[in-house]
């Protein structure tokens, strides 16, 4: 039996008796987007990382920002044969750095979606076109990351929480002008009435302004 044989056999016997079968976690571009939020403070090494709950939830944080997404996952037995080592099963916290290098090593494929992905082994990330495979290894940051549902509002979701949606394009924007106006801050303020078509009021200021800029956005339908 070859090397490659013999990993994709180590990938795929759990389970025979009846259990369940492990799964991949995939680190693809929602999960490579949770490492904005990482903390860089070297003080707070715990939060500098992107962390892989038991639960199937990936999350990031730097104590005043938070986000999260459930993490796609493949069966154990459909990955490629290239790939060395065993699943990743369980809670694990990996530098933000880490991950970020790793997504940025995937390869695209216009054919095979499950190449348009790291995959989260034991000691390393891996991905793969099936002619160079990449290896990101990794050290798990020791600790107890904090317990992020404590820090959720609870009406978060709720029919009665006033929502307004945005486009990604003029947040941007937003943001742009904020760095060139060396702002520290935007704010911004929903209307209590009707948030949902109302234009949202928005306030660029901080830093060295000493006067700020104002303006409207228009929102955007969900969905």
């Amino acid at each position: 039996m070859s090397e490659e044989q013999t990993q994709t056999k180590i990938h795929t016997e759990a389970g025979q008796d009846g259990a369940k079968q492990p799964e991949a976690r995939q680190i693809n571009n929602r999960v490579a987007a949770l490492t904005f939020a990482a903390s860089t403070d070297p003080t707070r090494a715990i939060l500098g990382g992107v962390h892989f709950r038991a639960d199937g939830i990936a999350e990031a944080a730097n104590g005043r920002m938070l986000l999260q997404t459930r993490v796609d996952t493949v069966p154990a037995e459909e990955l490629p044969p290239v790939f060395k080592g065993e699943v990743r099963a369980g809670e694990v916290n990996i530098p933000a750095k880490v991950v970020a290098e790793a997504h940025k090593r995937v390869p695209r494929s216009k054919t095979l979606p499950v190449l348009n992905a790291a995959y989260l082994l034991n000691g390393s990330i891996q991905s793969t076109d099936l002619d160079t495979t990449n290896r990101t290894e990794y050290t798990p940051i020791e600790g107890t990351y904090p317990n992020t549902a404590q820090v959720i509002p609870g009406w978060r979701g709720g029919q009665d929480a006033p929502s307004v949606c945005l486009s990604v394009e003029n947040l941007d924007l937003l943001v742009k002008a904020a760095k060139k106006a060396k702002a520290e801050n935007i704010v911004i303020e929903v209307s209590p009435k009707d948030p949902e078509i109302s234009p949202v009021c928005v306030l660029i200021g901080g830093g060295d302004m000493y006067e700020p800029i104002t303006g409207i956005v228009m929102p955007m339908r969900e969905g």
